[in-house]
This record gives C-alpha cells, structure tokens and sequence, in this order.
C-alpha cells in the first residue's frame, strides 16, 4: 500500500535499498529474490551483469518460471559481448569468456549438460569456440572430438592443438566431466592465440591482439623459438600462456556458476 501510494503521488522509492533486501532473501534461498535481484543487477551497469547471470542461474535450479522466462527473452548474449568495464581488457576478456561458456553450454542452467545427446553437446562447444575466438580476436579452429587423441605413437591427450590445419582435438571422454571440458577447450584456445602471434610477429595486423594480452614482440619470439628447440632451457615453456587463460577463465566461471 505504502508503494502504490508514493507511486500514484510521484514520490521516488529507494531502488538500493530495494536492491539490499533482494539480496538479503536471495543469500536466504529465497528463489523469488533471486529472479528479482537478477532483474535488478541486469537493467543496472555491465559491472554487475556477471552477478545477475549467477542469480538467474541459481534461480533456474530451482526450476522459477520467471528466471526461465527472463533468459529465453532478455537481450542476455548482446549484453555479454558487449560486456565493458573500466578493469583491463583481458579481464573483461576472461569474464565474457566464462558468461559466455555458461550461456552456450547449458543456456544459463536451463539446460542439464548430463541430459544432452552427444551431437548436442558438440554443437554447443561447437558454437562456444566459435563466439569465444571473436571475442580473443583470432580465426576460430575446427573442433574435433575424438576417442584417444594422441600424437602420433604418444599417450592420449585430454587436448592437442594444431597450428597447421588450424584444428582443435578434445578427448570425447571429457563429456563426463564438465569442469574439466571447460579447462581443456581453454586452454587448447589458448594455444591458438599463440599461433597467431608467433608465426610473423612483425605483422601489423597482429600487433593489436599482441597488445591486448601484453605480450612483447620478444614474448612471442620466444613461443616460436620452443617449438621449433623444445630443449632450449633459456625460452619460456609454451604451455604457460595458455594455461594462464584457462585457469582465468575456469576460476571467473567457478566464482558465478558452479555452485
């Protein structure tokens, strides 16, 4: 009554403190706080829209009507990818990354990755490497999965990357362990944002995407140098940039979406 009267008389109410409340009852498990907050966070600034997508997706898990509708109707994939903030731009990187992983894979909870048919759960990896390369400014990979990906007579692989035919392996095996898949896919990316520094690291297309990862002309050298001496103990290991990205991103998505 008290709402309905300052609205019919003009009188503002107080969204923060609106807003405190509904995270109040959302941190209680209240499932219709936490639709509300998401709602709340959303139509707020982009610093915040990580937070509503948690909120929706906790919502979702208990199976709300209105969580379910706010993600099958609100403009939710332009707003991640135009995701800014005034952090650096590869932590705005890292944070679209895992918005995206979560919203590709199982549409933000609505769907059970475990449920999915086999051909289900390749075409949305399909789909999420192919947003993801946009958004870490390289040409995207082909994605393969296989049995017992391997090198040639060499063990099986949870991932191989091959700059040559510009191709992604994952081990089909992962589809049981979806943590794991997320790592795996991230790093192997990563790879391939090596790939496209390293082969003519003077090439002035390639000068931006070095800048965006803060990665030296030298840096970049360096990668191509391993490969081509993997002995070579004065060259840092090529496996750790990608790593960097994966943990990155598995770390952002841990934080909003496993729990």
């Amino acid at each position: 009554m008290a709402r309905r009267m300052s609205e019919n008389y003009t009188f503002t109410h107080h969204t923060e403190r609106e807003g405190f409340l509904l995270q109040k009852g959302a941190f209680e498990n209240d499932v219709y706080s936490m639709c509300e907050l998401a709602r709340y966070l959303f139509n707020s600034n982009d610093n915040r829209l990580p937070q509503a997508l948690s909120w929706w997706h906790k919502a979702v898990k208990q199976h709300d009507d209105g969580a379910t509708y706010d993600i099958q109707n609100l403009p939710i994939e332009e707003r991640i990818k135009s995701y800014k903030t005034q952090n650096s731009e590869y932590a705005d990187v890292e944070m679209k990354c895992a918005m995206l992983t979560e919203y590709y894979l199982t549409d933000l909870g609505l769907k059970d990755w475990f449920c999915m048919s086999d051909q289900e759960r390749i075409a949305r990896c399909e789909k999420l490497m192919l947003e993801v390369s946009m958004v870490l400014g390289i040409l995207a990979p082909k994605l393969v999965f296989e049995d017992e990906p391997r090198i040639e007579n060499g063990p099986v692989a949870d991932g191989l990357a091959y700059p040559n035919e510009w191709l992604l392996k994952v081990r089909k095996a992962l589809f049981n362990d979806y943590e794991k898949l997320i790592q795996v896919l991230f790093h192997e990316i990563g790879h391939f944002i090596v790939f496209s520094m390293w082969a003519e690291s003077m090439r002035e297309d390639y000068l931006e995407l070095r800048e965006k990862y803060g990665i030296t002309e030298q840096r970049a050298s360096s990668w191509f140098n391993n490969e081509k001496n993997p002995n070579n103990d004065n060259t840092p290991a090529i496996e750790e940039d990608p790593d960097t990205l994966s943990y990155g991103v598995w770390m952002t998505w841990c934080i909003y979406f496993k729990y």
